[in-house]
């Protein structure tokens, strides 16, 4: 699988086999793929912008671009 882009608003929560959304709008799906790698990015960045869940990533208050890949 190739890098992506998904949209994130502060205190928003990802699931995985949930949509979420493109810089474009484009509906996605969060995939257990994406959640691996953005938990592997947590734990080796300890970022205090990603809380990681059974299966979901919730983000801070923190504003910006996050960009990991590719997976």
């Amino acid at each position: 699988m190739r890098s992506c882009r998904l949209e994130v608003h502060e205190h928003e929560k990802l699931v995985v086999d949930q949509p979420c959304r493109s810089p474009g709008g484009e509906p996605l799906l969060f995939t257990e793929e994406h959640w691996n790698v953005l938990a592997r990015y947590a734990e080796k960045t300890e970022s205090p912008a990603l809380h990681i869940g059974h299966r979901s990533i919730k983000f801070s208050q923190h504003v910006g671009y996050l960009r990991v890949g590719p997976i």
